[in-house]
C-alpha cells in the first residue's frame, strides 16, 4: 500500500490536471458568450443600417460612420464616452441635418455648437432652479436662491454627461441607458432603448418604445421620476 501512494509529483500532475480542465471549461464557455454576443452585436448593427437607409429615403442625409481615430478625438475633445449603442449607430452611419450633431465637423463653429448643445440640459434645468424648481433627491431646499443654485450646481457637476441626438433628445454617457427627451424640468424617457428610440423618431413605430424596464440613469431618473 505504501508503495501504491501517489508521489508529490504525481499529486502535482492530478492538480494540474484538474486545473487545466477547469481552464478549458472556462475558456469554452467565454468563447460561447463571446461569439453570443458578437452575433448580437451585429444584428443589432444590421437594424441600424435598415434605420439609416430608411432615414435616407425620407430625405435626411446620411454620411458615413465615424472611424475609431474619429471616436477618440471626439470623446477627448468634448470629454465623455459614447454609449456602446450610439458608438454603434454611428459607426454605420451620421445622419446630418438640422438638429442633428455633426461628430465629424471639427471647425471652430461646430465645436462651439455642439458644445452648447452639451451644456443645454444642465442650463436649461438651472433657469428653473432659479425660478424654485427643486427635487427631494437634492435634499433641503435652502431659503436662498444663491444657495439654490450653489447646492445644484454641486450635484449636477457629478451628473453623467448627456449627448445630444436629434434636438432635445439625448442619450446619457452609459452603456444601456435610455434616450431622454429634455428642456429643463420638462423631461421624459423618449425610448427604453436607443433602438426604439430611433423607430419611433423617425419611423414613427412605437413598438413599445417606453416600455419594459427602463436602466436608472442617477440625476436624470430623479428628475423624470420627481424624485
Amino acid at each position: 500500500e505504501v508503495f501504491n501512494k501517489p508521489s508529490p509529483a504525481e499529486k502535482g500532475d492530478r492538480r494540474l490536471t484538474a486545473v487545466d480542465e477547469e481552464i478549458t471549461v472556462c475558456t469554452a464557455y467565454t468563447t460561447k458568450v463571446k461569439t453570443f454576443h458578437t452575433y448580437k452585436r451585429s444584428f443589432t448593427m444590421e437594424k441600424y443600417r435598415k434605420i439609416l437607409e430608411r432615414l435616407e429615403q425620407l430625405g435626411v442625409k446620411v454620411a458615413r460612420g465615424l472611424s475609431d481615430e474619429e471616436f477618440t478625438k471626439i470623446e477627448e475633445l468634448y470629454g465623455f464616452i459614447f454609449p456602446r449603442e450610439l458608438r454603434d449607430f454611428y459607426s454605420c452611419g451620421l445622419p446630418i441635418g438640422e438638429y442633428f450633431p455633426i461628430w465629424n465637423d471639427f471647425s471652430e463653429e461646430n465645436v462651439k455648437q455642439i458644445r452648447e448643445m452639451i451644456k443645454f440640459p444642465i442650463k436649461a434645468l438651472r433657469s428653473d432652479v432659479e425660478n424654485w424648481f427643486w427635487l427631494d433627491s437634492w435634499g433641503d431646499q435652502p431659503e436662498s436662491r444663491e444657495e439654490d443654485l450653489a447646492v445644484f450646481d454641486s450635484i449636477a457637476e457629478r451628473a453623467p454627461k448627456m449627448i445630444p441626438i436629434y434636438g432635445h433628445r439625448y442619450m446619457p454617457a452609459l452603456d444601456g441607458a435610455p434616450v431622454i427627451s429634455t428642456v429643463g424640468s420638462d423631461s421624459i424617457y423618449y425610448g427604453y432603448t436607443l433602438e426604439k428610440y430611433l423607430k419611433y423618431e423617425f419611423l414613427g413605430i412605437k413598438d413599445g418604445f417606453v416600455s419594459g424596464k427602463v436602466k436608472k440613469v442617477p440625476f436624470w431618473s430623479n428628475l423624470i421620476e420627481r424624485r
